[in-house]
């Protein structure tokens, strides 16, 4: 089976928005300096500089910031051991935040050797405080057995425990499972793949508004309807998806859940053509030869 799994990168700061407990004065410092909030200058420097303070008072939200610092480079030159530290000593007071990023810290080698039952280890404690971004991460241990036994119920049941808490990237990949699982069914009936991937949508999922287009046009979960399958891969091309950028420009060429137009389908190829889509690159020759 096909799935989307998030980049280390994507998720470093995952934890920002899925914290709720009141910060220190420290903290709360640290933000405005990091975001540019609350009258503060944006500064790297001054972020880290609080965040330290923070994390020299012991304190565990201080130093799963300071760790994202150290990973990424923010204020301070990158040292993957420290940022390791840093999510180390926060997660041993049992902050889920911490305890999510030393999982992948794990996983992806960042200041630590390798190791996928470590990474399982902290994602469990992070799920385990209901925290949206270790359970996504559980399951994808879950899903390719790593660091425990491979097993797909429990994937997909840490994905919805996720995906129930507006975590886009489960809800992604619950799309992606109800697409095979409905493929494979020839279900047009049943509809979840659609709806996880309405929910990915919604909170920002542009590969989800390109396989909402895919679900309406082969009709996967639903009836095929090529205007809703139009509707969606349109949407998706208009936040600059290629591949829906170019399934547009074929729409309009064919005039298949939209009404002919060559114009609309040469701006298309050519947005797509842009990003190096090889098949755009292709149908613009064959457009402008035959309307010669």
């Amino acid at each position: 089976m096909r799935y989307f799994i998030t980049s280390f990168a994507l998720c470093l700061f995952a934890f920002i928005f899925c914290t709720a407990e009141a910060s220190t004065p420290e903290v709360e410092k640290g933000n405005n300096y990091y975001y540019g909030t609350n009258g503060c200058q944006q500064s790297y420097s001054d972020a880290f500089y609080w965040y330290k303070k923070a994390a020299e008072k012991g304190d565990a939200e201080g130093l799963t910031y300071l760790g994202v610092c150290y990973l990424v480079g923010n204020g301070v030159a990158v040292d993957e051991a420290k940022a390791a530290n840093c999510f180390k000593r926060a997660a041993d007071k049992n902050y889920a935040a911490a305890q999510s990023m030393l999982g992948r810290c794990y996983e992806y080698e960042k200041g630590v050797a390798q190791d996928y039952t470590q990474a399982f280890y902290w994602y469990k404690k992070a799920a385990e405080q209901g925290y949206s971004p270790g359970q996504y991460n559980l399951g994808t241990s879950y899903l390719f057995g790593r660091g425990v036994e491979q097993d797909e119920e429990k994937a997909v049941y840490w994905f919805k425990k996720a995906a129930d808490q507006g975590n886009v990237d489960a809800q992604y990949d619950l799309g992606v499972y109800y697409f095979d699982v409905e493929s494979m069914q020839g279900s047009t009936d049943g509809g979840k793949s659609v709806y996880w991937y309405k929910q990915a949508a919604e909170n920002g999922s542009v590969t989800a508004l390109h396989n909402l287009g895919v679900c309406y046009e082969w009709g996967v979960g639903v009836s095929p309807d090529p205007t809703q399958a139009f509707y969606w891969f349109k949407k998706a091309a208009e936040n600059g998806d290629a591949n829906a950028q170019y399934l547009v420009g074929l729409k309009y060429e064919t005039g298949k859940g939209v009404a002919q137009d060559k114009t609309q389908a040469l701006y298309w190829y050519k947005k797509a053509a842009e990003q190096g889509h090889p098949a755009a690159q292709n149908s613009i020759k064959e457009l402008e030869e035959s309307s010669r």
